[in-house]
């Protein structure tokens, strides 16, 4: 049994994330590296993947990379995929990976999800579709769907014109599921959806053991958010535990961890050296909601030690709030408002919260604004 410290923890963990140091060499590295980002609502994706990425270009050239240009990896050079993953919820992935996921999916929980699997006909219409090159939105393949399932649908959530969208969004969900769709570009105020075979005609698809394909990716959890546990990789990838545990158990050379009498914390052999490295604490961020080191772990307490203070983090309804991360603990929540003048940030502190992390704050939120398109920030820390 090998003993850490929190703070190593801590420091190891922000350093594997991209938020200590000068960050990772590029988009599809910070993406992989953290394995996707939460992308349910695709603005914090961006933001979560550029504030991971080091400026770009050399000497008094560089420039920090911004969402825009991460959204351009994703619409324009398809470098990322936009789709859905762990925890049956959208992600956006280095287009290599995601046939991990896909291979993945089927070792994984659909939870709430299962039920009124779109009819096999309908799907394969709205396949043959995609796969002319014709990007297509819920709206353009509601006329797929047989009335008996819309019926079911109405049914169960009380409002027709819901039933319609519902099952429509089940076609591409059923696709993406496959491997055969993910999203596209909006037209208007709706999502369109794009077939693999189109959209990335070049990719070397891979077809995988699932339980290979969840195997490596817990491996490349462990790299990033261990040390952790089963119920840990569990959570983060929507699994049974017993079935995490199997994973880890797969993995050769992983050891045990003891960090304050925590039961059940695993890592890699080869990064303990790496783990007990003395390092400088890591510095203030500003995490955008819904950010990937967030959901990673099921033991709250790492970076929430306070339990009444993780009700103002993990809110109602699924919501994550952005936080302000200091020593790789949460010590505050923010929120902004953005004009392309000025971007202002209000800093709510919570118990952790230190006044001298407002100037390393204030720096961060430089970064902030350079990422979401604004000149400069102002930052109002609240009493």
């Amino acid at each position: 049994m090998i003993r850490v410290t929190p703070a190593a923890v801590a420091a190891f963990r922000a350093d594997r994330n991209h938020l200590a140091g000068p960050g990772a060499s590029d988009f599809v590295t910070a993406a992989g590296d953290v394995l996707g980002a939460q992308a349910q609502i695709l603005a914090p994706a961006l933001h979560s993947i550029a504030l991971r990425t080091a400026a770009q270009g050399s000497g008094s050239t560089k420039v920090a990379p911004t969402a825009d240009d991460v959204r351009k990896a994703v619409h324009a050079d398809r470098k990322l995929v936009h789709t859905w993953g762990q925890r049956d919820t959208l992600h956006l992935y280095p287009a290599d990976d995601w046939a991990y996921f896909v291979a993945s999916w089927r070792v994984w929980l659909r939870t709430g999800r299962r039920g009124l699997e779109p009819p096999t006909k309908s799907v394969a219409k709205t396949l043959a579709r995609l796969e002319k090159g014709e990007p297509l939105t819920r709206t353009d393949v509601v006329s797929h769907l047989p009335k008996s399932y819309v019926d079911e649908w109405e049914e169960r959530i009380g409002n027709r014109d819901d039933a319609y969208r519902f099952g429509a969004g089940r076609l591409f969900w059923a696709l993406a599921h496959a491997g055969q769709v993910c999203l596209g570009t909006m037209r208007g105020r709706e999502q369109t959806y794009v077939a693999r075979a189109t959209w990335l005609p070049d990719l070397d698809w891979k077809s995988l053991d699932p339980d290979t394909a969840a195997t490596e990716l817990t491996s490349r959890y462990l790299r990033v958010h261990g040390p952790a546990t089963a119920q840990d990789v569990a959570h983060f990838f929507g699994a049974k535990v017993g079935s995490a545990q199997k994973w880890i158990d797969a993995i050769p050379g992983t050891v045990d961890i003891d960090c304050e009498g925590r039961a059940g914390l695993k890592l890699h052999g080869d990064d303990i050296d790496i783990l007990r490295k003395r390092r400088p604490v890591p510095p203030a961020r500003l995490l955008p909601k819904f950010d990937t080191l967030l959901m990673a772990h099921a033991d709250k307490s790492w970076t929430v030690p306070d339990e009444a203070e993780r009700r103002k983090v993990w809110l109602r309804f699924a919501d994550v709030a952005a936080v302000v991360l200091a020593g790789g603990r949460v010590v505050a929540t923010w929120r902004h408002k953005a004009t392309k003048k000025q971007l202002g940030i209000v800093v709510t502190p919570l118990s952790g919260w230190k006044k001298p992390l407002a100037k390393q704050v204030e720096t961060d939120a430089a970064r902030t604004a350079t990422i979401l398109g604004c000149a400069e920030a102002h930052v109002e820390v609240e009493s």
